[in-house]
């Protein structure tokens, strides 16, 4: 079995190895293929972007709700384990109930779990031989990258009425959230509907530009997302947060 390439010093490394490793050799344990994210880097000095990333969604419905799974592996090592495991712990409405990621690139793995209130997040942290632990109140849903979809379609009726809705994204790495607002956007090609995910607070904006997610109008289908992804990109001897295109080929009839 091809070896994970150039690891950081990860937490619980046996256990996190074999998480990636399950998923590698029975990406079936992970749930029903839902659909693969192929990842290009939004801009590229040279024309079209090549491919840096692809994830798959998969998902799990269990007697409590849903489990949904992003898998991403490196497009250049594609037969490799995966370097990115989030998964989300959700009800039937989408409801984001737990996070647990495990991230081989930046070296770290942890939890976040919602109170039953919705109100408060409790993280985990751990890097190396080192756990960090945060609490924080929240006043909007929160959600992670494979809950937001599913959020925006339970919303679908509300937000195409031009409200819009606040949520809190989960940035695990750092142990805290920040607010985003979702509406629709204005434009989108014939036959899709599109909407903005943008920063609430003016220094997020600095850093983070608004996302924007595209379904198809008929199915609900999720087409295309343009915003920050999970894994980063490599440049010079470090390591750069990637914004990127994100074009989705189904292996579903729905999305889940």
């Amino acid at each position: 079995m091809t070896a994970l390439p150039d690891l950081p010093d990860l937490p619980d490394l046996p256990q996190t190895l074999h998480t990636l490793q399950t998923l590698h050799t029975t990406p079936d344990a992970a749930g029903t293929w839902i659909y693969d994210g192929d990842v290009h880097a939004l801009r590229h000095r040279h024309g079209v972007a090549p491919q840096l990333f692809r994830y798959q969604r998969r998902l799990r419905e269990t007697p409590s709700g849903l489990v949904a799974s992003h898998v991403t592996h490196d497009a250049a090592a594609p037969d490799a384990p995966p370097i990115i495991v989030e998964s989300a712990v959700m009800g039937s409405d989408y409801t984001l109930r737990r996070f647990d990621a495990v991230n081989a690139q930046q070296g770290y793995s942890g939890s976040v779990t919602v109170d039953r209130e919705g109100r408060r997040l409790q993280f985990i942290l751990q890097r190396g031989n080192r756990t960090w632990t945060a609490q924080q109140h929240i006043d909007a849903p929160a959600v992670s990258g494979p809950s937001l979809h599913g959020h925006i379609l339970q919303h679908w009726a509300h937000l195409a009425t031009g409200a819009a809705i606040d949520v809190r994204m989960i940035v695990l790495a750092q142990r805290t959230s920040y607010g985003f607002r979702i509406r629709q956007a204005p434009h989108a090609a014939p036959g899709r509907r599109a909407f903005t995910i943008t920063p609430v607070r003016w220094w997020v904006r600095l850093a983070v530009a608004p996302l924007r997610v595209e379904f198809d109008e008929a199915t609900r289908c999720v087409l295309r997302y343009e915003g920050r992804v999970p894994p980063m990109q490599r440049r010079g001897g470090g390591w750069r947060a990637l914004d990127a295109r994100v074009d989705y080929v189904r292996h579903a009839a729905v999305y889940r």
